[in-house]
């Protein structure tokens, strides 16, 4: 049945495509009259084929917030090559991709007549080409998709973000805007990071029928609802990966997909370290150093001691790492960040509720008091995110008297800001 189905689907799919490459035709002839008329039959038909193939391959579309109107400068984190067939379908756009797909057998060529931009990010003198053809589209009102990480992932995590094309956006004063993607399988299906990701040394074609063995598969996409701010390209650069990742959640690997992130049993602990992760792009070397750094690896290590006794269900905290190189280096800790963040999005539900035992540190106990005690993954994840809140809160002091505000929620308890939102409603 899946053969079949794959089968019906390609035939779909390359009948569909010939039917953009013909209107794709007219857009050429309409040209001749107006370069801007054919311009915008380009992108109407381009978008009118990505509904079309999503609607073929058995891909359903789930949006949140709301799309960006052009001109804008839109980045998202890259999975796979149905990142376009998602964003195609939602927005009026032209898109950046690298060189190699210019050389792709057909969609080369129909890439190059939708008018997509080619940099090859192995030469940077070629940036001299390509800003200029970006500054030209945002100054003619025209929406430019960007995928700054350069490549694709297993949907685990988002990789630093290459701010070499923000420039476009920092000499245009196009607004940058950023969106999130995910993907799920139905259940019994391959996991959606072996299915539907495409990276590492995943060949296109076999992966393309595997796609299409499936019988569906679900993306989520969640549009920022303002610009990030920032006046250089690497601020903007770094400001657009935090709102990125901030609202990203991770494919875990052998399971179909993610569940929505307020579902998720530690989505409060996540939201939490994230804030950590995006303090350490607003800080500098020295400042995270000298005080900051110690307090967040502080954290990681109690979070890395739970995890690691998550597996056998005895968490020891006495046994934390004290990694010195997390709190002297903020890239090492930016990694650290990134795996307890996507170990914490794979605890189900029913794992959060299983009993587990924790050892309380030896020098507090009193005389007689049992070594283990009896506790739940969901009553640790509650220490856990009170103890971060905690140590966020000193950061936040230590910080301030060094003349450096922090925003209103760093380091205030969810449930503190909830009371918070439920009081300025009822005032």
């Amino acid at each position: 049945m899946s053969a079949f189905r794959a089968a019906a689907r390609a035939s779909a799919l390359v009948l569909w495509t010939g039917l953009l490459a013909a209107a794709l035709a007219c857009s050429a002839a309409a040209a001749l009259v107006s370069k801007a008329a054919a311009a915008r039959l380009g992108v109407a038909a381009f978008r009118l084929w990505a509904r079309g193939a999503a609607r073929v391959i058995g891909l359903r579309i789930e949006r949140s917030g709301v799309p960006p109107r052009p001109p804008f400068f839109l980045v998202a984190n890259h999975l796979t090559y149905l990142d376009v067939v998602v964003l195609a379908s939602t927005l009026e756009a032209t898109f950046v991709a690298k060189a190699d797909v210019a050389r792709w057998p057909g969609v080369g060529r129909l890439c190059r007549a939708l008018g997509t931009v080619f940099v090859d990010r192995t030469r940077k003198r070629d940036l001299l080409r390509v800003l200029p053809q970006l500054e030209a589209l945002l100054g003619r009102g025209t929406g430019v998709v960007v995928f700054p990480e350069g490549t694709t992932t297993a949907g685990d995590r988002v990789l630093d973000f290459r701010s070499s094309l923000f420039a476009a956006a920092e000499r245009t004063g196009a607004p940058v805007r950023v969106a999130a993607l995910t993907y799920a399988t139905p259940g019994g299906s391959p996991s959606a990071a072996r299915a539907v990701c495409w990276w590492g040394d995943m060949t296109f074609v076999p992966h393309l029928l595997a796609l299409l063995r499936l019988p569906s598969c679900t993306a989520r996409v969640e549009f920022a609802a303002a610009p990030v701010a920032g006046s250089r390209r690497k601020d903007l650069a770094r400001a657009a990966h935090a709102a990125v990742v901030r609202r990203f959640v991770p494919i875990a690997e052998g399971e179909t997909g993610p569940m929505p992130f307020d579902a998720l049993p530690a989505s409060a602990n996540i939201r939490v370290l994230r804030d950590g992760a995006e303090l350490l792009r607003r800080i500098d070397d020295g400042v995270f150093r000298s005080s900051v750094g110690p307090q967040l690896r502080h954290c990681l290590d109690f979070y890395g001691a739970f995890l690691r006794g998550l597996a056998v269900r005895r968490v020891d905290y006495d046994t934390r790492e004290r990694d010195p190189l997390v709190e002297s280096s903020r890239r090492i800790a930016g990694q650290r960040y990134d795996e307890v963040i996507a170990a914490l999005a794979r605890i189900t539900p029913a794992e959060s509720a299983a009993r587990i035992d924790v050892r309380s540190e030896g020098d507090t106990l009193p005389p007689g008091a049992p070594e283990w005690c009896a506790s739940s993954v969901r009553r640790e994840l509650q220490f856990l995110l009170s103890h971060t809140v905690h140590h966020h809160a000193l950061v936040k002091e230590m910080l301030r008297a060094r003349g450096r505000t922090l925003g209103a929620e760093f380091g205030v308890a969810p449930s503190t800001l909830a009371h918070r939102g439920r009081f300025a409603c009822a005032r």
